[in-house]
């Protein structure tokens, strides 16, 4: 499966980020966050991130160096619209993700989505979209009010240009004001 979008939503009324992604060829999988596996998900991504690069480097320039790439990846990438698929494998209806870890698998980290009845999502995520996701679910942060500090010490996320769409691959998007859901704040990166 590759990721061709990732979109977050903050839903008010539920207190959870509605977190959608598509691949190719036209899949759409919608997932429930939690505030607890928000911050879970912050964590453990930026410590996958840290770990690839302790293989190479000492463990505080590996820190160093990650949070150097998260800053250009906040700098650096657009917010476009979200694109929905046409199928839905899961179903139409979110489904809660109960827990979360990480699997180191080659160069790529593996995120594995513990989903109701035992069903696990498993996503290969290469550097970029891992941080990507960080970004993601750190303007959802923001927009929810949670305070969950990201741990990087990384700047707020800049507001994106209105408008603006794009087909790439690898990815994520966000999404900024939703007229469907009144109050609801979307971001999308891609």
């Amino acid at each position: 499966m590759s990721i061709k979008q990732l979109n977050a939503t903050y839903i008010p009324q539920e207190d959870r980020v509605l977190f959608r992604l598509t691949t190719h060829p036209s899949d759409e999988y919608r997932l429930w966050l939690s505030r607890a596996r928000v911050a879970e998900l912050l964590s453990q991504g930026e410590q996958a991130a840290i770990v690839k690069l302790q293989a190479e480097h000492p463990p505080q320039q590996a820190k160093a160096i990650a949070e150097f790439k998260q800053q250009v990846v906040q700098q650096t990438t657009p917010f476009t619209q979200f694109e929905p698929a046409s199928r839905f494998p899961l179903g139409n209806e979110p489904i809660l993700v109960h827990a979360l870890r990480f699997e180191q698998q080659d160069q790529q980290q593996t995120l594995h989505l513990v989903l109701a009845g035992q069903k696990t999502l498993s996503l290969k995520l290469n550097d970029d979209l891992l941080a990507k996701l960080r970004l993601l679910l750190e303007t959802m942060v923001d927009k929810a009010n949670w305070g969950l500090a990201p741990k990087s010490g990384a700047s707020p996320v800049p507001a994106p240009a209105p408008g603006g769409s794009s087909k790439h691959a690898d990815r994520p998007d966000a999404d900024e004001a939703d007229p469907a859901s009144p109050g609801g704040s979307k971001r999308l990166l891609h």
